[in-house]
């Protein structure tokens, strides 16, 4: 009987151990881990409202796109400042998009996989605009005798395609549009380039300016839709996949 005593308070010291014992390790392994969440409501409201600000911005621009081209037709950079504004235009080029896109690969190549939608945000952005400059047909400052035109008559006609018109207008800038989309799919990447990302994009907005190819108005209009496009799609292919 004691043998059997000893048995019996033998297997429930083990029972108790067995209770105690934590989880196997294997079974850690399998759940899973965090996952970025995609941008919650709050960060959507601070967008649109930026989004809002900037559109805004470009119909109370109206008033003063052709004081700023007059200015700019004026005070025309010249040397070395033509040059660095000259330089900055590539940002929002098809070609220099195209060519940082490929460098974003040659030097981190774990991001490969990720290049068509880098260039889904930059050109798509830039495409979308060109899209819109057919709403609008707005002839450019440097097309212009901008001393003798008021701001209401830059504006040809509205809906120039059903009149089978299909050209490169002013309003939105196509180039703003497609810098600021880089920079919105860049800085979600490389989030300590940021900043200069966004410098970047506004160095091209105003080379638009400075070179007479359009109105402030038709930069922040550009800025709108190159943010817009760019979040659409980070938040839907590039912010889980980084």
């Amino acid at each position: 009987m004691e043998g059997d005593a000893g048995l019996s308070e033998s297997v429930a010291r083990e029972v108790r151990a067995c209770a105690s014992e934590p989880e196997p390790m294997d079974s850690q392994k399998e759940s899973p881990g965090p996952r970025r969440s995609s941008p919650g409501k709050k960060v959507w409201q601070q967008r649109l409202a930026l989004l809002a600000a900037l559109m805004a911005g470009a119909m109370l621009a109206f008033q003063w796109d052709l004081p700023v081209a007059r200015w700019v037709h004026a005070h025309r950079a010249l040397g070395i400042v033509r040059e660095f504004f000259e330089a900055a235009e590539y940002y929002g080029q098809a070609f220099g998009t195209l060519l940082i896109i490929v460098t974003v690969g040659v030097l981190d190549p774990a991001k490969k996989r990720l290049l068509p939608w880098l260039l889904a945000a930059s050109l798509g952005a830039g495409l979308t605009a060109d899209v819109a400059k057919q709403l609008i047909e707005r002839q450019r400052p440097r097309e212009l005798d901008l001393a003798n035109v008021e701001v209401t008559t830059t504006i040809r006609s509205v809906l120039p395609f059903l009149e089978g018109k299909v050209a490169s207008h002013s309003f939105p800038s196509g180039h703003t549009a497609t810098a600021f989309g880089l920079t919105v799919a860049l800085s979600t990447l490389y989030r300590r380039g940021k900043t200069w990302f966004v410098i970047l994009a506004c160095l091209v907005g105003v080379q638009r300016v400075q070179s007479l190819s359009h109105f402030p108005s038709d930069v922040l209009a550009g800025a709108a839709i190159g943010l817009l496009v760019g979040w659409l799609i980070t938040d839907s292919k590039l912010k889980d996949a980084c």
